[in-house]
């Protein structure tokens, strides 16, 4: 892409794309915990790097989270008033994990 400074002399002008990718859960361990919370979960798939939310359902947010690479993410689980089974959702600037029967978390 030609462009041209104030005098109408030839500037170099580089352009660079990136594309961004929702994240990817293609597995979770343990896939259960106690009601209370807690538990250390370890999420594997693609797209992390740069994750801004790890989330048990959709209004239960992880206690905390580390990426720990692009392909992992260590969340500990919210506690729950019941029993239940919800998607693990991780959140980037590319969107929001889709739900797969790989992210499913159960409080026992």
């Amino acid at each position: 892409m030609p462009g041209s400074s104030g005098d109408g002399a030839p500037v170099h002008v580089t352009a660079h794309a990136q594309w961004l990718v929702a994240p990817a859960i293609t597995g979770i361990a343990p896939p259960s915990g106690p009601l209370a919370g807690g538990t250390e979960v370890v999420i594997t798939g693609s797209g992390f790097t740069g994750a801004t939310a790890v989330s048990f359902g959709v209004r239960n947010p992880a206690t905390s989270f580390t990426v720990d690479s692009d392909i992992q993410i260590t969340a500990i689980s919210p506690a729950s008033a019941t029993a239940t089974t919800r998607n693990v959702r991780v959140t980037t600037g590319g969107g929001t994990s889709p739900a797969v029967a790989a992210d499913l978390f159960t409080w026992q």
